[in-house]
């Protein structure tokens, strides 16, 4: 390329990354860069759909003829940042950009996720690791590994195993997933890393010797008191290891007069520092063993039913390029043809595993070595933005990509937030990054010239107390059951004690939301943003009794199986199972208690449950119309109960399925985890504090240094007092744990466009999350406290809200037509297969093209990259000329203002697609009349009728006071037929 070759570009939040990249790729395309030789990779699914929405939305506008004024307008920034920023003339682009639409549509495009990446290179070298080419990508059944895992441990294993759950007092299955969740991201270490096994026990004894030695010179002491006789009673070393003294030495505060020799502390110390180590050690030598046994029994599993896990693909990538050591020029021989541009999306979520596994590539592609002489790399990230530490998250990589001597940019450009947020962030977190030399790394960030307002409030500081109560284990025998019993608690206690002791909090929420709704904002305008899924579910749940009639929607990213409806619904299928089997009363017991509970009763109060049904759909439809589940997830459900053969299929989907995106396209308030709400912003944002305290402390974990070179430790509360290598790596640790609390808040405050509110608090020896970035200390605010005005949104708020908030409806696009329940359905013989494919594409045409304002050239596009085998050119061209007669009609018959196209509906348990709503509204903007279209694309039959009087009389019972009528669309006649 002629410049910037090598760029990196630091994008704070709010500025344009998504542009920046979208840009990139179309000048390298301009610049004659190949379809397929551009490799985008980013984090998620969403991001690599956005990211081709864009790019295919900017040639667009960029190649068509005959622009919209819109189009113009935005035809005229395009061509203005690519100049500015590559020095591209707008002659060259404007030359190309219609035949880089019709490649880009018609080519497969490299822009994926890093999984998915690695995934190709998995199956492209699949026999070097023991994976059949055709494998899937699926959940794994872990009850199977767990079974065959243990199952495979010989007696003497199974007490090692057994000490280990008591030493992190977690039940086996939970020890599992958190060792494959933990060691999933640090594998490089636990592979090059070996422990030297020392004579613990020999350890042992001295440092048992040397304490009874002490403990004799305080007892044989005249003037010893009876406190310090009482300090050097010890049964065992771990009691001698847990007392003060050793750490005070002869500097002991009941010691000071006997005038001890500090030096046998000293040697105490340092017996106990060895000793401590040595534990350590054969930890985690122990670990690696039932590690690499675990992975065996996996690799078992992968080859019996032909799937993994996304996660087990950066095991296999790793096992592929740094275990197996394929040589590098073999795999660039098959990899080199096909990728010249790499283009990398958000770098500071990057970990070490996936860094390595790129690096050699991307090292490849700096150097300019190889058959293609052109070629870029460019990344996008920030590291304020680093808050996926948990899954490896590594922020640092972005300052250690910047040794392969990269450009590096900035973009100082906010287009998300207004002046008065954009202030507030540069004012508190200007002075919070710096680097080792104490310099500042943080660039204030400039404001678009239109968002002059804008409004921050913090609250004051709610005082809030709690108690906690601590589970002791007082006999080993029972300890596992003990376990259990615990974590299936464990939370319930939790969300007790939050129940109770957060209202407060909970109603200050509400009264902010009061304050918003006051001042005209629309309810689906606002989001509140919490550190837990916990807290989620509980705000969530408080609002709901608030706002009965209101859609309020919490997105975490909680299993399916872990969400309230998904209890309810397992625990009474469970109860209607079990209820008359004598050899399972327990089990209907335990699941009984749960359900009363989920009900809002008490545990020995009588429930109701459905029938027991062999069918799993039948059962599921059964409870919720039972309980009155109509939510979003609850569909969910009853839409995998509709794929599964089995109790136990519909349990392991349910299992491995995240809530993420589930809701994602309802309209409502939402509700969600910082974390979950990165990517995203909201017009008005509620912050909350950190409602329970700090998480748990972690097991184990892993330090890098320069070299990135990994050093697993246990956590070991005496190291960290007295052993200075555990110290160093402990004080690296907390180092990144502050950096993350901090991220974590600069993630939260940037999501907010218009306004945004801080609700801090404090609790009982704990502090106020807010104080890491100096809004609190102690129970006062001490910045700022309002800042800017609060403007009346009532006018806004006529203008865009529509009365849609009765209809129980969705546009989400659940990706499958099969999904949802059709009258017409067509089985599929040889005959009618160009027929079906014809009415799908007229469908797609229609909701494209009316839906979304798409333009014929577009459809036409799509239609052949997606219909092209079934379908001629004339037969496309011909569902093309349809869309403006059909939309002429539709002009001339109905003066509506409003369109909405493809609307799902759930109705006694069973999903409906409805094709097309348009809403009549008077001069006044009142609505006054719904039509239901539905598309056909064949000959007119009996049961077309029975379904849109089917789909009309279900709008007209959300809509009882407006008129509905019905229409069928049909595409060989060209015609409107009114049927009701």
């Amino acid at each position: 390329m002629e410049n910037k070759q090598l760029l990196i570009m630091e994008a704070s939040a709010g500025s344009g990354k998504t542009y920046a990249l979208s840009l990139r790729y179309i000048y390298l395309l301009i610049k004659g860069a190949k379809i397929g030789e551009i490799l985008t990779l980013t984090f998620t699914n969403k991001a690599a759909h956005e990211m081709k929405e864009r790019i295919q939305n900017y040639l667009t506008i960029l190649g068509t003829k005959n622009p919209t004024l819109e189009q113009e307008k935005k035809r005229k920034e395009l061509l203005e940042s690519l100049y500015y920023t590559y020095g591209l003339e707008q002659e060259v682009a404007l030359s190309c950009a219609s035949k880089l639409l019709q490649d880009f549509l018609s080519q497969n495009s490299k822009i994926t996720t890093i999984d998915s990446f690695l995934k190709t290179i998995v199956q492209k070298f699949c026999w070097y690791v023991g994976v059949p080419y055709s494998f899937d990508i699926k959940p794994i059944q872990t009850e199977w590994v767990y079974e065959e895992f243990l199952k495979a441990l010989s007696s003497k294993q199974k007490e090692q195993f057994l000490k280990m759950c008591l030493k992190m007092r977690k039940s086996p299955t939970h020890i599992l997933d958190r060792l494959e969740r933990f060691l999933s991201n640090h594998l490089d270490c636990l592979d090059r890393q070996n422990w030297e096994i020392v004579d613990i026990d020999d350890l042992e004894r001295k440092a048992l010797v040397l304490a009874k030695e002490i403990q004799n010179m305080v007892l044989s002491h005249q003037e010893s008191s009876d406190q310090a006789k009482k300090a050097v009673q010890f049964e065992n070393i771990k009691d001698i290891m847990n007392s003060t003294w050793v750490e005070k030495g002869n500097g002991y505060q009941y010691f000071k007069k006997l005038h001890l020799p500090q030096e046998i502390f000293e040697e105490l110390k340092e017996v106990l520092i060895q000793y401590a180590r040595a534990e350590d050690a054969i930890f985690l030598n122990f670990l690696k063993q039932f590690y690499v046994l675990y992975q065996g029994i996996k690799n078992r599993y992968i080859k019996l039913y032909n799937h993994l896990h996304f996660q087990d693909i950066t095991h296999k990538g790793y096992e592929l390029l740094c275990q197996e050591g394929v040589d590098y020029n073999f795999f660039y021989f098959r990899l080199d043809d096909k990728i010249s541009h790499i283009l990398l999306d958000e770098f500071q979520d990057t970990n070490v595993m996936q860094y390595k596994l790129l690096m050699p590539l991307i090292k490849e592609i700096v150097s300019g070595i190889g058959r293609i002489g052109e070629r870029s790399f460019f990344v996008v990230g920030d590291r304020k933005q680093s808050i996926y530490r948990f899954r490896g998250g590594f922020g640092r990589l972005m300052d250690d990509i910047k040794s392969l001597e990269l450009e590096v940019q900035t973009l100082e450009t906010n287009y998300r937030s207004q002046k008065q947020i954009v202030d507030f962030v540069n004012t508190i977190f200007a002075p919070l990054y710096t680097n080792e030399q104490n310099q500042s790394t943080y660039f204030d960030q400039k404001v678009q010239d239109n968002k002059s307002q804008g409004y921050v409030y913090i609250c004051d500081v709610l005082n809030l107390k709690t108690q906690k109560s601590k589970m002791m284990i007082s006999d080993n025998n029972q300890a596992l059951e003990v376990l259990q019993k615990a974590e299936q608690n464990s939370l319930e206690s939790e969300n007790k004690e939050s129940s109770v002791q957060h209202q407060e909090v909970f109603a200050r929420v509400k009264e902010i939301i009061a304050t918003l709704l006051s001042y005209g904002v629309a309810f689906e305008d606002i989001a509140v943003l919490a550190f837990r899924n916990e807290d989620v579910a509980l705000l969530g749940d408080f609002l709901k009794e608030h706002y009965p009639q209101k859609q309020i929607i919490t997105e975490d990213s909680l299993l399916l199986v872990e969400k309230k409806e998904a209890q309810m619904i397992i625990h009474s299928i469970l109860c209607a199972k079990y209820h008359n089997d004598s050899e399972h009363q327990k089990e209907y017991q335990f699941s009984r208690a749960i359900l009363a509970k989920l009900l809002g009763k008490r545990f020995d109060d009588d429930v109701i449950y459905p029938q027991y049904n062999e069918d799993i759909a039948l059962s599921v439809a059964e409870a919720m119309k039972l309980y009155k589940l109509g939510s979003l997830l609850s569909q969910k459900i009853l839409q995998i109960a509709c794929e599964s053969n089995d109790y136990e299929s519909f349990y392991q989907t349910l299992n491995a399925t995240s809530c993420n995106d589930i809701s994602e396209e309802q309209e409502g308030l939402k509700i969600m985890t910082i974390h979950k709400s990165k990517g995203l912003q909201f017009k008005h944002l509620i912050v909350l504090d950190q409602l329970r305290g700090p998480q748990n402390r972690e097991d184990f974990f892993c330090n890098y240094d320069k070299a990135l070179n990994g050093t697993l430790y246990v956590s070991n509360s005496f190291r960290k007092k007295f052993d200075p290598p555990y110290i160093e790596a402990c004080e690296q640790q907390d180092k990144l744990k502050i950096e993350e609390r901090k991220n974590l808040l600069y993630v939260a405050f940037t999501r907010a466009e218009e306004t945004l509110w801080i609700v801090p608090m404090v609790k009982e020896r704990k502090k106020s999350e807010f104080e890491i970035v100096g809004i609190v200390a102690d129970d006062s605010v001490i910045c700022q406290k309002e800042w800017g005005t609060l403007r009346d949104y009532q006018h806004i708020q006529k203008q865009e809200r529509h009365q849609m908030q009765e209809l129980l409806i969705t546009q989400k696009d659940y990706g499958r037509q099969e999904g949802f329940l059709r009258f017409e359905q067509e089985p599929y013989t040889p005959n009618n297969l160009f027929a079906i494919k014809r009415g799908e594409a007229f469908h797609k045409a229609l909701e494209m093209y009316l839906g979304y304002n798409a333009r014929k050239n577009e459809i036409a596009l799509w239609l052949n990259n997606h219909y092209g085998f079934y379908l001629s050119d004339e037969q496309i061209q011909g569902i093309i000329k349809t869309l403006d007669t059909i939309q002429e009609k539709l002009y001339m018959r109905f003066a509506y203002s409003e369109l909405k196209s493809e609307i799902a509906f759930m109705q006694d348990n069973k999903l409906y697609r409805i094709d097309c709503l348009l809403f009549l509204r008077d001069a006044h903007q009142e609505l006054k009349e719904i039509v239901v279209l539905d598309y056909k694309s064949g000959k007119l039959k009996e049961n077309h009728s029975a379904q849109i009087s089917h789909y009309v009389e279900y709008v007209q019972s959300q809509y009882s006071h407006l008129r509905v009528s019905g229409y069928l669309v049909y595409l060989n006649q060209f015609e409107l037929i009114q049927i009701i």
